[in-house]
C-alpha cells in the first residue's frame, strides 16, 4: 500500500459473536514445517501468540455495515481508516486462530464482505477507505490481493467451504492481468507503476496460485520476481530495500511508501516472513538463499539491540517495534544453528507492549510463522504422513505443576473471609511514591494501608498494604484499583514538576527470601505459570544477585483481559532490561538465587502513561502462581520474628499474610493457622493437660508447624485481649 504512516491507537472491546462452525485444523497448529526448518522451542508460544492475536481484535477489528450487509474491517488508525492490507492480514489471522473452541469463520466472512464492497473495476479493493463508507484512495495494492487470495485458499480447507476457493481463483486472475508486467514481475497496484516493492513479492502465494488455478504464468510470477529480489538484496547484510526499481536497484522516492525508502523500514518488514513461508512450505531453494545470506547477519545481532529503519549496511535506526523484531527473526528459521538466537528474538518479540496496527500486525503474523503455527493447510489436506510438517510439543497443561500460592478460607472459620500464602511470605503491594532518588511518583492504589514490622529489616516499622482479598467468593492477590500518575527525577521534591519524566509503576510483589536454604526453583524446569485477570504487566523474578535497582529479568505480559487466563513464563524468556548494559549489573538467570516475584503495571519509559506495558487506570489479580516441575518444601527454614519468645522456637512457619485485622485460629494437619490483631500467646497442651509450649507471636497472620511434636492429639490455645481461642489437632 502506499504513504502509510503509524499512529498510536487506542483500544476499543469488542464483543464477537462465538461461531459454532467447523474447523478442520484448528489453533494451535505447532508444526515443524520440514525443508530444514527451525521454531521458537517455547512450549508456551502458542499460548503467549493467542493472546497477541486477541489482543489485536479487540484493538483493531471492527464491525459495522456496507450497503446494509454486515461487514468488518480492521482499524488502521485510531477511528477512520482502514487499508486494504489490514483486510488481507486480518484474513489470514481468522483462518489461522480458529480453534476448537471457537471459529472466526464468520469474522472472516465479514472481512471479505468489505473487500469486496470497496472493489474498482478491476476488482481489486481501493487501497484505503474512510469507515465503512466511502473510498479516501483508490485502485489496489497489489499485496493486499496476494494475502486476500491466499487466505481465501487456506480458508477452503479450514473451514470447508469450496466457494472460498471459487473465490481465490476470480481474485488470482484478477490480480495476474491487473497487476502485474508482462514478464511477469509486479506492480504495486494496478493503477500504478514503475517502483517495486520487494516486500509485496509472495512466493508462496505464487507456488499456491499455480497449483489451485492450474495457470503456467504464476510459474513464471515467480521467477520473474526471485530474479529482482535476489538483484535487491544488499550483499553484505541480505537487508531488502523498501523499495526498489524494475531491476532490483534501491530506489530513493518520497511518496512511494514509509520513508525513507532505501532502508530497510516498514514496508521491507515483511519480505523475510513471506521469503521464511516459501522456504518452510515448499524448500524453494531460492527463498533458502536469500534467508540463509540475511540470517547470518542477524544471528550476530542480539534482538534487544534491533531498531530500525536499519540502513542497508546494517546501522541502527531509533525504533524498536515489533515489525522490526518479528521480520528479522522469520530470516532465522533456514538454519538450525541458528536455534538459540532465534528463542531470544521470540522472547523479545513476545515482551513488546501495546503497538499501533502495523506493528501489532506484523508480531502475530510472524509469530504464526516462527511458532509453526502457519502450515500449508493446502498440504495438510492432502492426505500421506505429516504431509504438512511434524508436531513440535505444544507445552504442558495449563495450570499443571506445584501450586506456590494458594488462598484459602479455613473449614471452621470461614466467616473471617481471609486468605493467605500458604507457601510464601507475605503478599504485598507498593507504588513509585517517596522521597529518595528514582522514587518521587505519585502513583495510587486502593488498597486499605496498615501499619506492620518489616522481619527482614531489624523489625522496622513499615507501611504495607492489605493484599489478599476476597472478590466474588474467590480469594487472590489483587490491586483493586490503581492510578499511574507520573513521577520525576529530580533533586528535589519541590522542582519535581519541572524536571525529566520517569516511568510510573506500582505493583504487587510475593516474597521468597528464604528459597537459598529451603527450596530450590531450579526443578521449575517448565517455568512458571499463574492465573491473572485485569491489566498488561511485567512478570519479574528477583534474584539474590541482582542488586541494581529495576534490573530484575522479566518477561512482559501485555495482553489486558477481563476473564481469568492462564500465562505461562518459561525460564528462558526471563532477561533483564535491554538498558542494563555494565557488565557488573548484568547476570544469567539463576532460578537458584530467587528470593521473590513481582507482578508490575508501568508506564512507559519515557515518562508517557498509557505507552507502556499497562494502562494508567485498572486493575490486577494474580491467583494459582505454579511451578512448572518438581518442586518441594522440605524442612524447616529460621524465622525472624519482631517479638520475645518465651522459649526458643524455630516454627516451620510456611507462609504468612501480609495483614490481620481480625483474630482467628484455624486447625490444620500438623499445624496451625493464626490471624491476630495485635501481640498474642499461644499455648500448645497434650491431652492430659500438660503444657507442651507456649510461645508469643506478633500482630499478624502465622502457620505455625506442630510436625516436630510426637504424633498424636493436641490443643493449641491462642489469647489476645479479650479474644481467646482453642482448637484441637492431629499431628501424624
Amino acid at each position: 500500500m502506499k504513504n502509510r504512516f503509524s499512529i498510536i491507537c487506542c483500544s476499543v472491546l469488542l464483543l464477537i459473536a462465538v461461531s459454532y462452525s467447523a474447523v478442520n485444523y484448528p489453533y494451535p497448529q505447532r508444526k515443524n514445517y520440514g525443508n530444514n526448518t527451525i521454531n521458537a522451542t517455547s512450549l508456551s508460544a502458542s499460548a503467549n501468540l493467542k493472546q497477541r492475536f486477541q489482543a489485536f481484535v479487540r484493538d483493531f477489528y471492527e464491525e459495522g455495515r456496507c450497503n446494509g450487509t454486515p461487514c468488518a474491517r480492521i482499524k488502521f488508525d485510531e477511528l477512520q481508516y482502514t487499508v486494504s492490507e489490514g483486510i488481507g492480514y486480518g484474513m489470514l489471522m481468522m483462518v489461522y486462530f480458529s480453534d476448537t473452541a471457537k471459529s472466526y469463520e464468520e469474522e472472516f466472512k465479514k472481512l471479505w464482505v468489505y473487500y469486496k464492497n470497496f472493489t474498482n473495476n478491476n476488482g481489486v479493493m481501493h487501497w484505503k477507505i474512510e469507515g465503512f463508507n466511502s473510498i479516501n484512495q483508490q485502485n489496489g495494492a497489489t499485496d493486499a490481493e496476494y494475502d486476500v487470495a491466499l487466505a481465501l485458499v487456506m480458508a477452503r480447507y479450514q473451514f470447508g467451504n469450496a466457494q472460498y476457493e471459487t473465490d481465490a481463483k476470480d481474485l488470482m486472475a484478477k490480480s495476474l492481468t491487473h497487476e502485474h508486467n508482462s514478464d511477469g514481475l509486479h506492480k504495486p497496484g494496478d493503477a500504478w507503476d514503475a517502483d517495486k516493492n520487494p516486500s509485496y513479492v509472495a512466493p508462496a502465494a505464487y507456488k499456491i496460485f499455480e497449483e489451485v488455478s492450474g495457470d503456467p504464468k504464476w510459474a513464471t510470477v515467480l521467477t520473474r520476481n526471485y530474479t529482482f529480489l535476489e538483484a535487491n538484496q544488499n550483499g553484505t547484510t541480505g537487508l531488502p530495500s523498501g523499495w526498489a526499481n524494475a531491476d532490483g536497484s534501491v530506489k530513493s522516492c518520497s511518496s512511494c511508501g514509509y520513508s525513507p525508502s532505501d532502508n530497510y523500514n516498514q514496508d521491507a518488514v515483511r519480505a523475510p516472513w513471506r521469503w521464511a513461508t516459501a522456504n518452510a512450505w515448499f524448500g524453494q531453494a531460492k527463498a533458502k538463499t536469500l534467508l540463509t545470506k540475511l540470517g547470518t547477519w542477524v544471528n550476530s545481532k542480539d534482538p534487544s539491540d534491533v531498531k530500525g529503519p536499519i540502513t542497508l549496511s546494517g546501522s541502527w535506526g531509533t525504533d524498536g517495534n515489533s515489525s522490526y523484531v518479528g521480520s528479522l527473526a522469520c530470516a532465522l528459521t533456514a538454519n538450525s544453528s541458528h536455534q538459540a538466537r532465534l528463542n531470544e528474538y521470540w522472547t523479545v518479540l513476545n515482551g513488546i507492549g501495546t503497538e499501533p496496527y502495523f506493528n501489532q500486525a506484523m508480531r502475530v503474523l510472524t509469530g504464526l510463522l516462527i511458532t509453526g503455527n502457519m502450515p500449508n493447510l493446502k498440504a495438510c489436506a492432502s492426505g500421506g504422513t505429516n504431509p504438512c510438517g511434524t508436531d513440535m510439543p505444544s507445552g504442558g497443561t495449563a495450570g499443571s505443576g506445584v501450586s506456590i500460592d494458594k488462598f484459602s478460607i479455613g473449614d471452621e472459620e470461614a466467616e473471617d473471609e481471609r486468605g493467605y500464602a500458604r507457601t510464601w511470605e507475605p503478599w504485598y503491594a507498593y507504588t513509585d511514591v517517596g522521597t529518595e532518588a528514582g522514587k518521587r511518583g505519585k502513583s495510587t492504589i486502593s488498597n486499605e494501608k496498615f501499619q506492620t514490622k518489616d522481619e527482614h529489616d531489624n523489625c522496622k516499622e513499615i507501611t504495607s498494604y492489605k493484599v489478599v482479598l476476597k472478590e466474588d467468593g474467590e480469594w487472590a492477590a489483587r490491586i483493586p484499583s490503581y492510578e499511574l500518575i507520573k513521577g520525576c527525577t529530580g533533586t528535589t521534591l519541590a522542582n519535581c514538576e519541572n524536571a525529566t519524566r520517569y516511568a510510573a509503576f506500582v505493583a504487587l510483589g510475593l516474597n521468597a527470601k528464604y528459597n537459598g536454604r529451603n527450596y530450590d526453583l531450579s526443578q521449575c524446569t517448565g517455568g512458571f505459570s499463574y492465573e491473572y485477570k485485569g491489566q498488561g504487566h511485567n512478570f519479574k523474578v528477583q534474584t539474590s544477585v541482582i542488586t541494581a535497582e529495576g534490573s530484575d529479568h522479566f518477561t512482559a505480559v501485555s495482553v489486558p483481559t477481563t476473564s481469568w487466563t492462564t500465562q505461562t513464563v518459561e525460564l528462558s524468556e526471563l532477561k533483564q532490561p535491554t538498558w542494563v548494559t555494565a557488565a557488573a549489573d548484568k547476570h544469567d538467570f539463576d532460578p537458584t538465587k530467587i528470593i521473590g516475584f513481582i507482578w508490575e503495571l508501568k508506564g512507559d519509559d519515557a515518562g508517557a502513561v498509557d505507552g507502556g506495558i499497562s494502562k494508567d487506570r485498572g486493575s490486577l489479580a494474580i491467583k494459582n502462581f505454579r511451578c512448572l516441575g518438581n518442586f518441594t518444601v522440605t524442612g524447616s527454614r529460621p524465622d525472624l520474628v519482631c517479638s520475645d519468645w518465651s522459649e526458643p522456637y524455630n516454627p516451620s512457619r510456611i507462609g504468612m499474610s501480609p495483614f490481620a485485622s481480625s483474630n482467628a485460629l484455624v486447625a490444620m494437619q500438623n499445624s496451625v493457622n493464626l490471624q491476630v490483631a495485635g501481640s498474642a500467646t499461644v499455648q500448645i497442651f497434650d491431652l492430659r493437660g500438660n503444657a507442651v509450649r507456649t510461645l508469643k507471636v506478633a500482630r499478624g497472620s502465622h502457620t505455625l508447624s506442630l510436625s516436630d511434636l510426637p504424633r498424636g492429639m493436641y490443643i493449641v490455645k491462642a489469647s489476645h485481649a479479650s479474644w481467646n481461642k482453642t482448637v484441637k489437632i492431629a499431628v501424624k
